[in-house]
């Protein structure tokens, strides 16, 4: 204890290291684990951790997201706890928010952007065939276009229009231009 220094302890963050990362033990025989044995400064921790990668996460996701390494870690005590040899398990507050936040960014937000994209896609899709079905003017509705024109149409449609998510009008409008500077209106 002699070569203790304190000031070195503190300039290390050794103290706050331990603080911001509590450990969560779980007994050998525990079969029905819960993060609320942990403590409220573990769960503190977490929730903690998990806003310091994704400080815009909504309190849903953060909560359905700690609630999938919940039910992992009480399926992992239960498993321990049958077992011929149980041990006990100790769960650091980071390892259990890496757990979180992984679900998160592969499950919760790939889900989140997978719907807002379909969304977009399916509005985008049904104006372009809205328009499809539309006017009677030849430049202005693709039926009137050749198959090779309408699938010409609908690949400029998908790079330019559809990133942009255009309404209605703008795709009529694009159209209407794309007729003029691409095709001579005999080949319609």
């Amino acid at each position: 204890m002699n070569n203790f220094d304190l000031r070195k302890y503190l300039a290390e963050g050794r103290l706050l290291k331990e603080n911001t990362n509590p450990i969560w033990v779980i007994d050998a025989f525990e079969d029905s684990a819960d993060i609320e044995q942990a403590g409220p400064a573990y769960k503190e921790a977490v929730i903690d951790i998990i806003k310091s990668k994704h400080p815009d996460i909504s309190d849903k996701d953060l909560e359905a997201s700690i609630e999938v390494m919940n039910v992992t870690w009480y399926n992992e005590a239960r498993s321990n706890a049958k077992g011929s040899e149980p041990e006990e398990m100790k769960v650091s507050a980071e390892d259990f928010a890496d757990g979180a936040i992984e679900h998160y960014e592969d499950v919760i937000v790939f889900d989140n952007n997978n719907n807002r994209d379909s969304n977009i896609d399916d509005d985008f899709d049904k104006r372009l065939n809205d328009l499809i079905k539309d006017s009677k003017h030849p430049t202005r509705n693709l039926k009137y276009f050749s198959e090779r024109h309408r699938n010409e149409f609908r690949k400029y449609a998908e790079k330019y229009l559809k990133p942009t998510d255009a309404s209605y009008e703008e795709i009529r409008s694009a159209l209407f231009d794309y007729t003029i500077k691409h095709y001579d209106t005999k080949d319609i």
